[in-house]
C-alpha cells in the first residue's frame, strides 16, 4: 500500500505536519490550481483553525505571482468586515522557502455551487446583495476594488445567504493616488461577469461601480437559476456589454434595480453600493442622485488621467485593444487563474462560453511577426506578456504584432 504522503508529494501538494515558520502547521490539502495550493491547517500554539493559500514550489521565485500574493494580504490587511474573510499571517518559510497566505477557514460551499441546485428566492436574493454589498462598500471606502465578483468568490455557510463572505482578493486594484497593481487598468475577472470597462470600454476607468455591475450579474443568475449570455467570442463579450442585458426570466420584483446596476456606462448606474442597497426601501426614486453622486475612488494623477468616455466601435482594432490590455497586463495562464475555484485557464485565445463549454478552435496559420524590441534584460513577466502576445489565437481576423514589451507594459 502506497503511503498517504507520498502520493500528496506525487501531486505537489505538502504533506500533513508540515510546519510554516513555526505558527502553523498543514493538516491537509484542500484544493490546487495554476498558483498556488489551499490547505487546511491550525495554529500551533491555540489550535485554532486557518486556511492557508501557498504559492506553487514552480513559481516562488515568479515575481508576478508574488506580487498577487502580496496584493492579496495587502488588501485583506486593510479589510475588517463580517463579510470578507479575515486575514491573518503572509509571510516566507524558510523551510520550503515558498511565500504563503494564511486566512480565516470559511466553511462551507461556493454560490456558484449552491445554485447549481436551483434558484434563490427573491426575499433571499436580496439578503444576499444587502451582505455582499456592505462588504464591498467597506472594501471601496478603503479604496479596493475587488473586480473578481462571481459565485465563485461568494461562500455560503449551511445555506445561509445572509452570512455569505467573500473571498479572493488576489486580483484587487488599489484606488489611492500612486498606487500600482500587477494587473493594471484593465482586464481582470472572469468573462462572464466582467464589467464594460474592464473590456476598456466607457474610458476604461475601473471603480467600484465595476464590482456593481459584476454584483448585478451575479444577482441575476440568483433569481434565474443560471447565468446571463454574457460570454462568446472577443466581439460578442464587448457588444453585449453596450446595452443592458436581456432580464427575461428575472422577477419583475427585482428587474428595476438590476437594471440601474447593469447600465453599460458607469455613470449611468449606482454611485455607490451604499446606493444600491439604499434603492431597495425607496423604490428607485434615487435615480435622479446616481448621476451627480461621485464614485467612491480616489482622484486619478494628472498624468494618468483620461479624457470623457470615447465612442468605440466595433470593429477588429477594438478587439485587437482587447487581447493586448489582457497581454499588458499580465502573463496569460495567470491572468485568467481562479486560485479558489481552481480550474486551469482553457488553452485556446477565445473565452469559455457562459455555459461554460468551449468555443470552437479555430485554426490559423501562424503570421511571420518582427521582433519585438523587448527590454533587456528580459525577465520572466515580460517573457510571459510576450509569450502570450504571440500565442494569442483571436480568430482568422486577429493580428497582433507585439512592439515595446516590459514587465509593466506592451504596445
Amino acid at each position: 500500500m502506497v503511503e498517504p504522503t507520498r502520493i500528496l508529494m506525487a501531486k505537489g501538494f505538502v504533506p500533513a505536519g508540515t510546519r510554516l515558520s513555526g505558527i502553523y502547521e498543514i493538516d491537509a490539502p484542500l484544493a490546487k490550481g495554476g498558483m498556488g495550493e489551499i490547505y487546511r491547517g491550525h495554529a500551533i500554539e491555540t489550535g485554532d483553525a486557518v486556511a492557508i493559500k501557498l504559492i506553487r514550489a514552480d513559481m516562488a521565485d515568479n515575481e508576478a505571482a508574488l506580487a498577487l500574493f502580496r496584493r492579496e494580504a495587502s488588501a485583506l490587511n486593510r479589510l475588517h468586515h463580517e463579510a470578507i474573510v479575515r486575514y491573518f499571517v503572509f509571510s516566507l518559510d524558510p523551510g520550503l522557502q515558498r511565500h504563503y497566505l494564511a486566512m480565516e477557514l470559511v466553511e462551507g460551499v461556493s454560490l456558484s455551487e449552491l445554485l447549481s441546485r436551483g434558484p434563490l428566492d427573491v426575499a433571499d436574493t436580496l439578503g444576499l446583495l444587502r451582505r455582499i454589498a456592505s462588504g464591498l462598500q467597506a472594501a471601496h471606502e478603503r479604496g479596493i476594488v475587488h473586480r473578481d465578483i462571481s459565485p465563485d468568490n461568494i461562500i455560503v455557510h449551511d445555506g445561509d445567504v445572509s452570512h455569505a463572505r467573500i473571498i479572493d482578493f488576489g486580483i484587487a486594484r488599489s484606488t489611492r493616488v500612486g498606487d500600482s497593481t500587477v494587473i493594471g487598468g484593465g482586464f481582470a475577472g472572469k468573462y462572464n461577469y466582467v464589467s464594460p470597462e474592464q473590456l476598456g470600454l466607457f474610458g476604461g476607468d475601473v471603480t467600484g461601480q465595476s464590482d456593481i455591475y459584476s454584483l448585478g450579474l451575479v444577482l441575476a443568475q440568483c433569481v434565474r437559476g443560471r447565468p446571463l449570455d454574457m460570454g462568446g467570442s472577443q466581439a460578442e463579450i464587448i457588444d453585449k456589454r453596450r446595452a443592458v442585458p436581456d432580464l427575461g426570466g428575472v422577477d419583475a420584483a427585482i428587474r428595476p434595480l438590476l437594471e440601474r446596476m447593469l447600465q453599460p456606462h458607469p455613470r449611468d448606474r449606482p454611485a455607490t453600493m451604499t446606493d444600491v442597497v439604499a434603492s431597495l426601501t425607496s423604490g428607485g426614486s434615487r435615480g435622479s442622485d446616481r448621476k451627480t453622486a461621485r464614485p467612491v475612488a480616489a482622484p486619478r494623477a494628472a498624468s494618468k488621467s483620461r479624457g470623457q468616455s470615447r465612442s468605440l466601435t466595433w470593429t477588429i482594432a477594438a478587439v485587437a485593444g482587447v487581447a493586448l490590455a489582457g497581454a499588458a497586463a499580465f502573463v496569460g495562464y495567470l491572468m485568467l487563474a481562479d486560485p479558489w475555484k481552481f480550474e486551469p485557464p482553457a488553452p485556446s485565445g477565445n473565452p469559455p462560453s457562459a455555459a461554460g463549454e468551449a468555443p470552437p478552435e479555430t485554426h490559423v496559420a501562424a503570421p511571420v511577426l518582427p521582433e519585438p524590441r523587448v527590454a533587456a534584460p528580459v525577465d520572466a513577466a515580460a517573457a510571459g506578456i510576450l509569450r502570450f502576445i504571440r500565442n494569442y489565437n483571436g480568430g482568422p481576423c486577429f493580428l497582433a504584432l507585439p512592439g515595446a514589451v516590459t514587465a509593466q507594459s506592451a504596445e
